[in-house]
């Protein structure tokens, strides 16, 4: 935590030039704890979609 603000740094945005760095801040009080996926964002989008693809299919 920085200034009220999680710097969480992203290795996937890094290049040169670039600020690969999210900020996270909330208005709510600050949790014990976090727990963040090293899984790439669109790789778990993707599996979530065929997740709910598959259900579609079986309602």
């Amino acid at each position: 935590m920085h200034d009220g603000e999680a710097h969480i740094s992203c290795l996937a945005c890094s290049n040169d030039g670039v600020d690969d760095t999210w900020r996270l801040t909330a208005t709510a009080p600050a949790p014990e704890r976090a727990e963040l996926s090293d899984e790439l964002y669109h790789q778990l989008a993707l599996r979530r979609a065929q997740a709910a693809s598959s259900w579609d299919k079986t309602s």
